[in-house]
């Protein structure tokens, strides 16, 4: 199996110049289960780039396996440029991209105090105040997030509190946008449910009974 990458930078193919000795980094998913998800996140190396990339120009990563069609990998904005010169000008630059969910960090909103609503409706609300943010789908929601005053707060924060309290997710799509899953859109049965015919059950069961871990305490009281 072989993957082959498209890079764009601003609208400019710039695969040829990526560095083969610094590969491109593409970061998806969170460190534990029952986190939520860390920011989608991409590293690459320009070599002899003719200009250096700017901070908040538009970057996408196409990925193409085993001479298959390109499907979207990442779609982000550059957050940090690092630029190397070396003898004969030669030029470095690392590029540093984050996506949409990336780009809420550092971003302050909230100056009016929020009433009671369900965590789709609040996390639909702090995404709206990020004009150039991306919204995918959010749900609903099923949980009742209590009024709050919020007084300028992290929007990342404020996104990542909601979904925590509400056992929900927040989602990084790979078109840049950003969606919400509810606590009903990975389990909307209620629990998964395992169902066995006949033909699954032995016929001759064996079914054991032992008593010799159980422990009986009394206290007798006399007087």
């Amino acid at each position: 199996m072989t993957f082959a990458l498209t890079v764009v930078v601003a609208g400019v193919d710039v695969t040829s110049i990526v560095r083969t000795d610094a590969p491109v980094v593409i970061r998806h998913g969170r460190a534990a289960v029952n986190e939520q998800p860390d920011p989608n996140s991409a590293v690459f190396t320009l070599d002899n780039a003719p200009r250096s990339p700017a901070v908040g120009e538009a970057v996408y990563v196409n990925v193409s396996v085993s001479g298959g069609p390109a499907e979207r990998y990442f779609t982000g904005h550059i957050t940090d440029v690092t630029a190397t010169m070396e003898a004969g000008a030669a030029q470095y630059a690392c590029v540093a991209v984050s996506d949409g969910l990336g780009r809420t960090a550092r971003r302050y909103v909230g100056d009016e105090p929020w009433p009671l609503e369900l965590d789709g409706a609040r996390i639909a609300k702090i995404l709206a105040l990020l004009p150039d943010i991306t919204v995918g789908t959010i749900d609903p929601g099923t949980v009742q997030i209590a009024p709050r005053d919020v007084d300028r707060r992290e929007a990342l924060e404020l996104l990542a509190t909601t979904a925590g309290q509400s056992v929900g997710m927040l989602v990084d799509e790979r078109n840049g946008s950003v969606s919400y899953h509810d606590a009903n859109h990975r389990d909307p049965s209620g629990g998964p449910v395992l169902t066995l015919n006949a033909a699954e059950l032995r016929t001759r069961p064996n079914v054991s009974m032992r008593v010799g871990t159980v422990i009986n305490r009394a206290k007798v009281r006399y007087g």
